[in-house]
């Protein structure tokens, strides 16, 4: 016997034990069947404003909508599972079964979206460590500013070039806060 995908009257996709009854249909029309039911079902279990288009009450979630998408996901898993099928049913209900479970995920974020504020939530940075600087030797120190002076000293000359200048303010930013910072207790980088 060749079995073939075919839809209920809930648009879902159904074992090959039900199927014996009904009469195969295109994949065209599993997808309109599909629609309507949904269309349908989420018509009869939201009652929203007049105001909001059809296509929008189409598209907002329902819990009948995800357990009828669950139901749908069980059966296609279990056709793409069962080597009884033929290769294209199975590929075509495992192309349905990614689909399913996109809109399940979809359902569930709308349904329960998580808050930033509650505990547990996930964290998406590492929390910033501040650099720690070691104090510098009294030599180290007497040589950095002199280098500081000397730097600032090329920056006062017009024949510097730009490239030269912008190279001797970044060393001349570095050198200061090193001294500055090197002399402190709490050592460390600020932000």
């Amino acid at each position: 016997m060749k079995t073939q995908l075919c839809c209920g009257k809930s648009g879902a996709m159904v074992a090959p034990a039900k199927v014996q009854n009904r009469t195969p249909v295109t994949e065209t029309e599993m997808v309109e069947n599909l629609r309507s039911a949904t269309t349908k079902l989420a018509k009869a279990s939201v009652s929203l404003p007049s105001s909001l288009s059809r296509d929008t009450k189409a598209m907002l979630p329902s819990q009948a909508e995800l357990a009828e998408l669950k139901a749908e996901e069980k059966t296609l898993q279990a056709i793409v599972d069962d080597a009884g099928w033929s290769a294209i049913e199975r590929q075509r209900a495992g192309v349905r079964l990614t689909a399913v479970r996109a809109r399940i995920e979809q359902i569930e974020v709308a349904l329960h979206p998580v808050q930033a504020d509650r505990p547990g939530s996930a964290q998406q940075f590492a929390v910033p460590q501040p650099y720690f600087e070691p104090r510098l030797k009294e030599s180290t120190r007497a040589e950095y500013e002199a280098e500081l002076r000397g730097l600032q000293k090329l920056l006062t000359d017009p024949d510097t070039l730009p490239g030269q200048r912008i190279r001797t303010e970044q060393r001349i930013k570095d050198l200061q806060r090193m001294l500055d910072k090197a002399h402190r207790e709490d050592a460390v980088r600020s932000a």
